[in-house]
């Protein structure tokens, strides 16, 4: 009930809610208002009492009454896994649901933190620092590379060229002519116009892809190769 919202809070795999245990349901809630709400953070005195590792079961539980109602919690103790789940997901919404960004300088000026919804999380990004290119690690030089242009160069009826980053310009060129046309309904190596009703998105992939980018020129491979095929299949049946 718990373990996906604290996986996605980047929760450590020791932490877990045993609803039946006093420990450890004041250990994830301690976690959360420590590592994720900080409701507490600017109120010294309340915070010091709340993480006072001495103070009983009894008194703490007064004190996670106070707690949850400066939260506006609408649940009480009398029913800890909604309150627990309550708790958590506030966490989840603010972290995720906010996704818009902030920028703010830090004290030397010379670098930005990208925040998102307000958070302390975020990424440094020194100024004047360039940023690694997408593909940096790819090696245009092996083989496995050149052997990868050449086969969407043939997909794609493209003469390849000694230089592989001149077939793969050219490829990407193919690629975006073939994407506008796609776009603007341009039928697909037929003269039958009913082969331009489904839109591009609609098209299946048939394989699992991890990049999205990637979708589009594998939709346009995919429709170019199915209509090689049926092309291949008009001429077979020409010649019976």
């Amino acid at each position: 009930m718990f373990a996906r919202k604290l996986r996605a809070l980047g929760a450590p795999a020791t932490l877990s809610v045993q609803l039946e245990d006093d420990t450890s349901v004041r250990d994830v809630i301690l976690w959360i208002e420590q590592t994720q709400l900080l409701h507490l953070a600017s109120h010294p005195e309340a915070q010091e009492k709340f993480f006072e590792p001495t103070v009983s079961i009894e008194s703490w539980n007064s004190l996670l009454d106070e707690y949850l109602s400066s939260l506006a919690c609408p649940f009480s103790l009398s029913d800890r896994a909604a309150v627990v789940d309550w708790l958590l997901r506030k966490c989840v919404a603010k972290e995720y649901s906010e996704m818009d960004c902030t920028f703010r300088l830090s004290h030397d000026a010379s670098r930005v933190m990208v925040l998102r919804g307000g958070s302390t999380k975020g990424t440094v990004i020194e100024r004047g620092k360039p940023q690694p290119e997408p593909f940096s690690g790819v090696d245009p030089k092996s083989e496995a590379f050149q052997s990868g242009i050449n086969l969407l160069a043939g997909m794609l009826d493209i003469p390849a060229h000694l230089d592989p980053a001149l077939t793969l310009q050219a490829v990407a060129l193919v690629l975006q002519l073939l994407s506008e046309g796609i776009a603007n309904g341009a039928p697909v190596n037929s003269d039958d116009p009913k082969d331009s009703d489904m839109p591009l998105e609609l098209v299946p992939l048939g394989i699992s892809v991890p990049d999205s980018e990637l979708e589009t020129p594998i939709r346009i491979i995919r429709l170019l190769h199915i209509a090689n095929l049926r092309d291949l299949q008009t001429r077979f049946d020409a010649g019976l």
